[in-house]
């Protein structure tokens, strides 16, 4: 009957490890700043003029076709009314053409500046971006559409 407890005890203790082990490795794909999951923008003021901020934007793309691939990146601000630095960032920012090769995985690191309407000195980190890949002929269309 002890057996029988200790193999139960023992089964028990191994699922519960399992499931914590599990449940570490997804936070940390989830919480790493760098992740998949987890484009971001880091931002901060220029020293001559705050109004000027700098962006560095960065985020992994996997392409798992057989070809290379021509595209755009589209980063989108979140609605977050909360955080007192949302207008150092832009409500979107589309990128130049880019390419990624075929079945491989790159890290894009874009730098840019942006006139904000926000002239205090500024600087920090926001992950919650919304991005948006497109094509050539997509971007293209969405141009016309803005310049017009």
């Amino acid at each position: 009957m002890k057996e029988r407890i200790r193999n139960k005890s023992a089964k028990l203790q191994l699922i519960v490890g399992i499931l914590l082990i599990l449940s570490g490795i997804c936070y940390r794909l989830y919480s790493n700043e760098l992740s998949a999951f987890n484009p971001y923008v880091k931002f901060s003021s220029d020293k001559e003029d705050n109004s000027i901020k700098n962006l560095e934007y960065k985020l992994y793309i996997t392409n798992s076709r057989n070809k290379p691939i021509n595209f755009h990146i589209i980063f989108k601000r979140p609605d977050l009314d909360w955080y007192p630095y949302i207008n150092s960032i832009p409500e979107e920012y589309y990128t130049e053409r880019l390419l990624i090769d075929a079945k491989t995985t790159e890290y894009y690191e874009i730098h840019t500046t942006y006139k904000s309407i926000d002239d205090r000195i500024t600087g920090g980190i926001l992950s919650d971006l919304q991005v948006e890949i497109v094509s050539e002929g997509e971007y293209e269309k969405r141009m016309e559409k803005i310049i017009r």
